[in-house]
């Protein structure tokens, strides 16, 4: 009686951990989905800044066409990689946790959070590749007018669009630093090698003692 009862509870506990790495796993697979997708987006505008920039930089120096094609090719490659390396993540991790072996779920969601660092770096990359590009098409359309402004208005308007770049930096590391478990837990306790309590962990300090405890009453 008491080996069935506690391979019941080591059951039921692995069951209630497994659920909750599996709401991991789908907060994970949207998070990369809309990455992706904002990848997707930027790919496209990566394209139509590559294929219709001649109309633009044919009469630019060549210093400008190297820098304008080659940004924009940078640009288009980081978010290919960004949206296809997503996608596949959001279709191979799930299906892996799944069909697999007894622990998949936790190697798939492990494995997920290993993939967002790259896609989040190749996602940054093409952002900024972007709006380099669009600075640089800035000076390209302000020379072709040939107006006695021209040249002011590109430099101001370089200002303010670096001035927003580095705004938007600074917004998404603070997010980034606000929002990170083991950052946090470092700071407040003080421990140099953070560890977040698992699932497994959490199930077991909260209810684990509480259903052996019945379990021994109820033997008794």
């Amino acid at each position: 009686m008491l080996a069935a009862d506690r391979q019941a509870l080591g059951a039921q506990i692995y069951h209630q951990a497994e659920n909750i790495k599996l709401r991991e796993l789908s907060n994970l697979t949207d998070y990369l989905h809309d990455i992706g997708t904002t990848g997707a987006l930027m790919f496209g505008f990566g394209v139509a800044f590559l294929l219709g920039g001649e109309d633009y930089v044919g009469h630019a120096p060549v210093a400008l066409k190297y820098a304008y094609f080659s940004v924009a090719t940078m640009c288009l490659g980081s978010e290919l990689y960004c949206f296809t390396t997503a996608t596949f993540c959001t279709i191979l991790a799930p299906t892996a946790a799944l069909t697999g072996p007894r622990g998949s779920v936790h190697t798939s969601v492990a494995n997920m959070y290993k993939e967002r660092k790259w896609i989040w770096r190749s996602f940054a990359v093409g952002g900024l590749s972007f709006s380099v590009c669009m600075i640089i098409k800035l000076w390209i359309v302000q020379m072709r007018s040939r107006g006695p402004w021209s040249y002011s208005i590109a430099s101001i308007c370089t200002l303010v669009a670096i001035a927003f770049v580095a705004v938007i930096v600074q917004a998404v590391a603070r997010l980034f630093q606000r929002f990170d478990y083991a950052k946090n837990l470092l700071k407040a306790t003080g421990n140099t090698e953070p560890k977040e309590m698992s699932a497994d962990e959490y199930l077991r300090s909260n209810k684990a003692a509480g259903k052996l405890a019945n379990a021994k009453q109820y033997r008794l």
